[in-house]
């Protein structure tokens, strides 16, 4: 839409300025207008002429020029925003089959040397894009694979952060995994659903292991509202992995009625991993 708007001032400006030349010679031909006109212009000045089609011809002309020029510099940041998003939906293809040869093959923890192939894959998102959610995904997931939860819950965080701030048309569309590798910019529904989900998670284990009442109360209502936005994230479908979508609702809702003096959870379910 935005694209449309700025062709369509370009084009007007050259309509504008392609009339304002025929009008301006047509004066000046017929000599129909005598006195000087003062045309003023921040970059120029003042210009006079005792010929008012002179004035709008160079108006015209002025304004035609501009318009070119512009839709030259646009056609031509267009293509070079082609290219990097060829580049940018090739390297996210080769970062998921080098991340899956890594996490295919071996167990957790995985070592970093087993990564590295990967990161520089991420390193080149991020050149090319500083908030590509590929690349911020793949942080994310190479952390919680190397156990660094914190930072892949940094990495995640960033990720719902950016992807809220983000247009429908670079964010939704279907579940499926295939419309977030044709996406330069790496956010879809399924990602976020995912990512959304793990932060459910990691808050549920923090909850577990929080003494403090009132703070692992807060652990588990934020994971509630995490599991809420995987959700509406994913519809209709849920996540079972880990513990399945369903399971971990039911977990945490009976941990905030145990804390709110309830019965206590007597079958509790316990994560195998932090992240």
């Amino acid at each position: 839409m935005e694209e449309m708007l700025v062709r369509a001032v370009m084009l007007s400006a050259a309509v504008v300025g392609l009339v304002g030349v025929c009008v301006g010679g047509y004066l000046q031909v017929a000599k129909r207008f005598r006195g000087a006109t003062t045309i003023k212009l921040g970059a120029f000045g003042e210009i006079k002429t005792p010929h008012p089609g002179l004035a709008i011809i160079f108006l015209g002309l002025f304004l035609f020029v501009c318009a070119v020029g512009l839709y030259s510099q646009s056609r031509k940041t267009r293509e070079i925003e082609e290219v990097l998003d060829t580049l940018m939906t090739d390297t996210a293809k080769s970062l998921y089959r080098e991340f899956h040869l890594v996490i295919d093959s071996q167990a957790r923890p995985i070592t970093p040397e087993s990564f590295r192939r990967p990161e520089e894959l991420i390193v080149l998102l991020k050149r090319l894009d500083p908030e590509n959610g590929h690349a911020l995904y793949y942080e994310g997931e190479i952390d919680r694979f190397e156990d660094r939860c914190q930072q892949a819950t940094d990495a995640f965080l960033r990720y719902v952060d950016i992807v809220d701030s983000l247009p429908h048309v670079e964010k939704d569309g279907d579940i499926s995994q295939t419309i977030c590798y044709q996406r330069a910019h790496g956010y879809c529904r399924q990602r976020t659903g995912w990512v959304l989900y793990l932060l459910a998670h990691r808050l549920y284990w923090q909850g577990l292991e929080e003494p403090a009442p009132s703070i692992k109360k807060e652990r588990f209502k934020d994971a509630l509202k995490k599991l809420d936005g995987s959700r509406r994230a994913f519809y209709p479908s849920v996540f079972n992995n880990l513990i399945p979508t369903n399971a971990l609702d039911e977990a945490v809702n009976a941990e905030i009625r145990a804390l709110d003096g309830g019965d206590p959870v007597t079958n509790r379910i316990l994560p195998e991993r932090a992240c």
